[in-house]
């Protein structure tokens, strides 16, 4: 039977019916003679009909009401709308009744062309059932594939154990550090691409590819990434990009890693092929990232070399960075409403902007004291006082020149900080 606690894969074509226990018949038409023919009345065992309806549909009213009386059998259908709304409104409620009990998302009716929405967001709040139009390709349809490749591929995902333990109380919208969740830095290099293909029906365009890299990371709100490489003219054979990125995550227990490699073009960038997967299932080191075509087809030979590595965010400076991260990115959005006083608007307006970049050199400050930890040969929670000591006594064995010109060379690497 379906357990709350697990996610399964599931497209839109499909519904879940009660089943009744009384009896029926059906009548079909006898084109011959056109009389009608009547079936003889079969009846249904309780028994056989108890094993077949795993769930109940019930109507959802309200996440009180779901608390005081939901019983764990029982599933409610939720629209991508109503999904949505109350994803944002009440996610701890959503996350806790999912804990409980079992929803189903389908996609909007006005959906008339069977496209798809981000399933991210219900996965967001532990939403089992999360239906897709599988007929339709996409970035979406990539994320779902890419979700349920892990326990085997089976379509049955584990959830995280804060969104699956009754004594956990997980809220993805608050600015903090989420209790249980150990937050995450992603250092990711996308180093070269190895035997692109020319993009599908793309003859009369050119003879040789210009192709760049596309570095998706979905998550809670917080989490979403997107970063890309510059486009390496004319080369699909071997190109090489040699660009790092840096993706701090609050959450990576549930958060997608998706690359794309897209055909540079003035008019419109041209697909070339993807590959998608949970950021708890990337290893660490160099790997070689097979790309699958628009269809989940594999492309054979075609692949990007990247070296990934990822360190645990336990410092002060990191954690603190989240805060700083969160209220930076609150500020971006903020405009000041004007007094009518031009001195007091001029006035506040300077000091928004200061504000915004104090936020800005706060998180590329910290980040910057964590590799110098490191190269120090420190882990990230040491004293920045340790850390120097530690530079000193490179410096009385020789070892400074050597040290200096590694970062020298990794400044380079990373276009400076």
């Amino acid at each position: 039977k379906l357990k709350p606690e697990a996610e399964v894969a599931g497209d839109g074509g499909g519904d879940v019916e009660d089943t009744d226990d009384e009896d029926f018949e059906e009548e079909d038409d006898d084109e011959a003679d056109g009389r009608k023919k009547k079936k003889k009345a079969t009846k249904l065992a309780k028994e056989l009909s108890d094993l077949v309806s795993y769930v109940q549909s019930v109507h959802f009213e309200s996440f009180a009401e779901s608390f005081q009386s939901g019983r764990p059998y029982e599933m409610s259908s939720f629209s991508e709308g109503k999904m949505s709304s109350l994803s944002s409104s009440s996610p701890a409620e959503f996350i806790d009744y999912n804990k409980r009990q079992l929803s189903r998302i389908y996609p909007a009716g006005k959906r008339i062309t069977s496209s798809n929405y981000n399933p991210q967001q219900a996965w967001n709040v532990g939403c089992q059932i999360v239906a897709l139009n599988y007929q339709t390709p996409g970035d979406e349809m990539d994320l779902n594939n890419g979700h349920f490749q892990i326990n085997g591929a089976c379509g049955y995902v584990l959830k995280p154990e804060v969104m699956r333990s009754p004594l956990s109380h997980v809220d993805i919208h608050q600015h903090d550090l989420i209790p249980g969740v150990v937050p995450m830095l992603m250092k990711l290099k996308v180093i070269s691409g190895q035997r692109l293909p020319k993009p599908p029906n793309s003859g009369a365009k050119g003879e040789v590819i210009d192709p760049f890299v596309v570095i998706d990371v979905y998550g809670i709100d917080e989490d979403n990434y997107r970063a890309k490489t510059r486009p390496i003219a004319n080369n699909g054979f071997n190109p090489v990009w040699s660009e790092s990125f840096r993706f701090l995550l609050k959450f990576p227990d549930i958060a997608k890693l998706r690359f794309s490699v897209l055909d540079d073009d003035f008019v419109r960038d041209d697909f070339i092929g993807q590959f998608s997967l949970p950021v708890s299932s990337t290893q660490s080191g160099y790997r070689h990232v097979p790309l699958l075509s628009k269809k989940g087809d594999s492309l054979p030979g075609a692949s990007i070399f990247v070296h990934i590595e990822f360190e645990t965010a336990t410092s002060l400076e990191k954690a603190s960075l989240f805060d700083v991260n969160a209220f930076a990115k609150s500020f971006s959005k903020l405009k000041l409403k004007p007094v009518g006083i031009p001195e007091a608007d001029a006035n506040f307006h300077s000091a928004l902007e200061t504000v915004k970049s104090s936020c800005s050199i706060r998180v590329r400050l910290g980040l910057a004291v964590d590799d110098f930890k490191k190269s120090c040969g420190l882990s990230s929670s040491a004293k920045i006082y340790d850390a120097i000591q530690a530079c000193l006594i490179q410096a009385q064995d020789g070892e400074i020149s050597d040290f200096l010109e590694k970062e020298n060379d990794v400044a380079k690497s990373e276009g400076g900080r």
